[in-house]
């Protein structure tokens, strides 16, 4: 009798075997759905982070309202003429007498402006003068001596305080 050198059925079952246990190449459905999980986790994170507190958001409205003060400022100076700014709760404008009358001032930076949602509280006061609260009015004039100023905004149970520097500067507390 002659022997063959095949080896059988036992190699089939190795083969068999080797498929099943051999991993094809990817991820498992498994490891997908984790993947969205963490990335759906972070972008949750990030867009309540990105949405600024409402501190921030009055703080960011006093710097922005600093910068056309000082602009006011200056311009005043440069015109010869008074600039007043007027605000209320909801509002903001800047005003230039001329002819003995205040009339809204048609400026491409000095320009009207808004609080987003209305304060709270608004209220300014002037060395020399009562405070104003509610609704306010204060005059920058083109003299290099001012009286010191102090614009308190609240909203939100948040807190900006806008005060003098020097004539003309001013910074947020």
């Amino acid at each position: 009798m002659m022997r063959t050198s095949a080896t059988g059925n036992r190699s089939g079952r190795r083969i068999r075997r080797s498929m099943w246990t051999r991993r094809p190449p990817g991820f498992t459905l498994l490891e997908m759905l984790v993947v969205i999980v963490i990335i759906g986790v972070i972008c949750g994170m990030v867009a309540v982070n990105a949405q600024p507190s409402p501190r921030q958001l009055l703080a960011q409205q006093a710097q922005r309202l600093i910068w056309q003060l000082q602009g006011a400022h200056d311009e005043a100076r440069l015109r010869g003429a008074p600039i007043a700014w007027e605000a209320n709760a909801q509002t903001w404008r800047f005003l230039i007498l001329e002819g003995g009358r205040w009339l809204p001032l048609r400026d491409d930076t000095l320009t009207p402006g808004s609080w987003g949602a209305p304060l709270g509280a608004l209220q300014v006061a002037q060395s020399g003068a009562p405070p104003q609260r509610g609704a306010a009015r204060i005059v920058l004039g083109r003299e290099a001596v001012e009286p010191t100023l102090d614009i308190l905004l609240q909203r939100d149970g948040a807190t900006a305080r806008i005060v003098t520097l020097a004539p003309g500067r001013y910074v947020v507390q």
